[in-house]
């Protein structure tokens, strides 16, 4: 069994595990870890699928088709499977990817990993092809995984986002190839297992390493102690100011007598690269709510069971932590995005803004403040948007302000009074079956005003309601 024995304090961005290139159109990466007990090799393999030449349908995701085996050194084939991935497209697809995993598990040999991607709109194909050597014996150490991020499980945040995969009980690691880091993101995390059947002593020494070969950075010796079975080590290294370029990310293992070195390549991006992905960040569902502290991440919470599906919101709970409350909003607003393919989600941005402009003009004083979005004015505003036609009958003697919003081409109206004269306003009627009608509700307006919304409305109320 594998213990996490030390948490290094640094960190890894963009994504390609450690493992040798693949051959073919396709980069695939693998990752060996190995399984004392059975003897056996674990196997995570990632396939960056690149976007260019594919085809989104009209939903914005495109449909692949993926096909992938394993077949041993004398060419029989020990496992095969197929299924179809449909990631989000982007705006730039030239630039765009994705990423898939396969977990499999191996004896002692070599093996060569086959994928095939066909894109089902375009037709197009891309293979590729990873040859796998496993673990003869038990090694010093595992594959070095770098990767953009590597988070703690949270307490309502305990499935695995798309692109992620779950190491162990209380960690989510993003799957990558290639982590491709900028200036404004210059985090390197990284995960590396160490094996020993007894109880021992060792340490771990990071480097990066240009591709001339020279060692840039350097990070302090980490001392480890080991328990029997061996131990994780996880972290990030920051490398602010490391030029633009590819790197490798080196790993130093000493266990006892033994050292091993592990190594896996990442990319600094450009400072104009920064800015663009920066920029794309805050306009994407992700980075508008990951700048927000916990009371905002509620308070853009709370207008969302106007337009929630039935038992969508019942994974909420106010002991999420910040994280949790943002991949929550997150992949609520991202199920409604009507332009998947682009950065900004329409209707998260049209939604926000109604809740300004209805906290803007129907706030109420009453007999405490009430925000414009949840009086029942701002609530149909947020459900139906401006109405088309608006009539506001001013009180007259006894009868009460009445304000009635038509939507010709929806066929809904809604007729609000204020009963008290103090600019509060309640729903009183409406056409709408999801709405709740006051009971003998034109008996609270007058005759007179009951006939000029009638007049409005083109409905004639005194025959639907039996008056004379």
């Amino acid at each position: 069994m594998v213990l996490a024995v030390a948490v290094l304090a640094a960190a890894l961005m963009g994504g390609r595990p450690a493992g040798r290139a693949g051959q073919g159109e396709l980069d695939i990466r693998v990752v060996r870890l190995y399984q004392a007990d059975a003897q056996r090799t674990r196997i995570k393999a990632f396939v960056s699928i690149p976007f260019r030449g594919l085809m989104p349908g009209g939903d914005g995701r495109l449909t692949l088709k993926i096909k992938a085996s394993v077949t041993d050194s004398g060419g029989m084939v020990l496992s095969q499977d197929s299924w179809t991935s449909r990631p989000r497209s982007s705006s730039n697809l030239d630039r765009a990817s994705s990423v898939e995993m396969l977990d499999f598990v191996v004896a002692p040999g070599q093996y060569t990993l086959a994928v095939e991607v066909t894109d089902s709109i375009s037709g197009r194909k891309e293979e590729g092809r990873q040859v796998v050597e496993a673990f003869a014996s038990q090694p010093v150490a595992s594959d070095l995984v770098a990767t953009p991020l590597i988070r703690p499980v949270e307490l309502g945040d305990t499935v695995p986002q798309p692109g992620e995969w779950r190491y162990g009980s209380e960690t989510m690691v993003t799957a990558a190839t290639t982590p491709h880091l900028t200036p404004g993101r210059p985090q390197l995390y990284y995960l590396v297992e160490a094996y020993t059947a007894t109880p021992d002593s060792g340490a771990l020494l990071l480097s990066v390493v240009d591709t001339g070969g020279k060692a840039l950075v350097r990070t302090r010796s980490q001392a480890l102690q080991l328990p029997a079975g061996g131990g994780v080590m996880k972290g990030s290294t920051d490398l602010t100011g490391l030029p633009e370029g590819s790197y490798l990310l080196e790993a130093s293992i000493t266990i006892g007598d033994r050292k091993i070195q592990r190594s896996a390549p990442f990319t600094m991006g450009s400072l104009e690269d920064a800015v663009a992905k920066d920029m794309a960040y805050r306009n994407s569902d992700e980075g508008y709510f990951a700048v927000m502290t916990v009371p905002q991440l509620d308070e853009a919470r709370a207008p969302l069971d106007y337009v929630a599906k039935s038992g969508e919101m019942e994974a909420w709970s106010n002991s999420l932590s910040q994280t949790a409350k943002a991949r929550f909003l997150t992949a609520f607003w991202q199920r409604r995005d009507p332009t998947p393919g682009t950065p900004r989600n329409e209707a998260r941005e049209q939604f926000y803004l109604a809740i300004n402009t209805a906290n803007a003009r129907y706030q109420e004083a009453g007999r405490q403040l009430v925000p414009g979005w949840q009086t029942d004015r701002g609530k149909i505003y947020l459900k139906m948007g401006e109405p088309e036609e608006i009539k506001i009958r001013p009180n007259m003697g006894r009868d009460p302000t009445v304000e009635v919003w038509n939507y010709l081409t929806k066929n809904r109206n809604y007729i609000f009074f204020d009963q008290h004269e103090n600019g509060v306003y309640r729903l009183m009627y409406s056409n709408d079956l999801n709405e709740v009608t006051l009971e003998n509700w034109y008996l609270l307006i007058g005759t007179d005003a009951l006939e000029e919304i009638g007049q409005f409305l083109g409905v004639d109320f005194r025959t639907k309601y039996n008056l004379r």
